[in-house]
């Protein structure tokens, strides 16, 4: 079940325009409440977690998949029709 929420609460909070890292953040936050697990726990492992180096592209490649640097033309679509083809 636990998991189910983890999934649930992120997946809302990319569809409500939060961005990825809030959405992730969020979903785990409640996800321990659930669980019961206390949040110091929560925490320690998400401070731990910054030192990651994988984790700085996250946020970054979904804005250069979606828009020019003015977004005027939304590159994403296009390439989604290609490979649908």
């Amino acid at each position: 079940m636990g998991l189910i929420i983890l999934f649930g609460i992120f997946f809302l909070g990319l569809i409500v325009g939060a961005p990825v890292a809030f959405a992730v953040g969020l979903a785990a936050v409640v996800t321990f409440l659930y669980e019961g697990l206390p949040l110091f726990v929560a925490f320690q492992r998400i401070l731990s977690g910054i030192s990651v180096f994988s984790l700085l592209a996250i946020p970054s490649w979904p804005q250069k998949l979606s828009a020019t640097p003015d977004h005027s033309v939304m590159v994403l679509p296009h390439v989604l029709r290609r490979t649908q083809h």
